[in-house]
């Protein structure tokens, strides 16, 4: 259920999500940052953040073998999809940035689909769908 305490916080981090093309390509710019310095700080600030929650936290988890590889595969591809990303902001407009980075979501419930057997929910697919009409608003 929704809850308005709720919708301050996703428009924060939709912001913030929004945000990271257009910093990273100035600060890669302007500052003559590396793609692995601008990786790095961006997972240390993510970190950061998960930190407080994270130590919180009183639930204990263990990992099996299984959740293991999950969990490698799935950084794996995330720190791939970074390292191409961050790479393809030196050769095109932050506007395209912004455009490919939204479509980021959209191919990672794509991907949770089809490679993991993940149900596409109505929520989900809404979400998808306004987010995608907004992209196409922002190209027109």
């Amino acid at each position: 259920m929704f809850k308005k305490r709720d919708a301050a916080p996703a428009m924060f981090s939709g912001i913030m999500f929004g945000l990271i093309p257009i910093s990273v390509k100035y600060a890669m710019q302007y500052f003559n940052i590396s793609i692995y310095i601008g990786l790095f700080y961006r997972y240390l600030t993510g970190t950061l953040f998960l930190l407080v929650p994270g130590m919180k936290c009183t639930k204990k988890e263990v990992l099996t073998r299984d959740s293991i590889l999950y969990i490698g595969l799935v950084a794996l591809l995330s720190a791939m999809t970074a390292i191409f990303l961050y790479s393809a902001y030196v050769y095109i407009a932050a506007g395209v940035a912004s455009t490919i980075h939204y479509l980021y979501p959209f191919f990672v419930i794509l991907g949770n689909w089809f490679f993991f057997h993940r149900p596409l929910k109505k929520q989900i697919l809404t979400a998808t769908m306004i987010s995608f009409t907004g992209l196409v608003l922002l190209c027109a």
